[in-house]
């Protein structure tokens, strides 16, 4: 069985850029910790702009202005109120104004 050389292994190229690189991190943790945050912070903070966006259209469009018909419950289709109709009703004369003959 051979026995395995004296000489020691000599590092190939690219582990000597490796340790190159971590060693760079370890004198700069800026570029490990801060740029990956800074960066998460600003591609989030585009993301939530689109986020808020569609939450204010969502709200905007539950809520809208009404007429004062429709606040009231009132229909389109409902019988006009006649004040002289009203005045007959209400003193119990028993006579309703006939239509289309002076009146209006």
């Amino acid at each position: 069985m051979p026995t395995f050389s004296s000489r020691p292994h000599a590092p190939s190229e690219s582990a000597k850029t490796f340790q190159q690189i971590l060693r760079t991190l370890r004198k700069r943790p800026f570029l490990l910790f801060g740029a990956p945050f800074l960066s998460l912070m600003v591609v989030s903070s585009f993301a939530l702009q689109n986020l808020t966006k569609t939450r204010y259209d969502y709200q905007s469009s539950k809520t809208s202005t009404m007429t004062m018909e429709e606040g009231l419950g009132m229909n389109k289709d409902r019988k006009r109120v006649d004040i002289r109709e009203e005045y007959f009703v209400s003193h119990g004369l028993g006579r309703r104004p006939r239509r289309g003959v002076g009146w209006e």
